[in-house]
């Protein structure tokens, strides 16, 4: 991912615009490290990649909002990454009515 540089400026558009962007994963420090928008951000990741982060600071939590940024570290923290997501670009009542249709509580 961080070579492909189609997905590269797509980001960087993202970013710059203010529009949400999101990683999951190793994805945050493969992808968006190299694409070099986490520069003075919060940030996570799959926990054994935090060693190839630079400039940002790594944050031990299952997901991590940072303006508009939100990262998450991995498959245990899918399904708080995913409404996280729709909170952010639905709102609130969105997040609760995905949720309890998931039936999470």
């Amino acid at each position: 991912l961080g070579a492909h540089l189609p997905l590269a400026e797509r980001v960087r558009q993202q970013a710059a615009a203010g529009l949400e962007f999101a990683a999951i994963c190793a994805a945050p420090a493969l992808a968006l490290q190299p694409f070099g928008v986490l520069k003075g951000r919060r940030m996570t990741c799959y926990p054994a990649f935090s060693d190839r982060l630079s400039g940002c600071v790594f944050v031990d939590q299952a997901v991590v909002v940072d303006g508009n940024l939100t990262t998450a570290q991995g498959p245990a923290a899918v399904l708080e990454f995913a409404l996280t997501l729709v909170e952010r670009l639905a709102g609130r009542a969105a997040r609760r009515k995905v949720g309890e249709a998931m039936l999470l509580r």
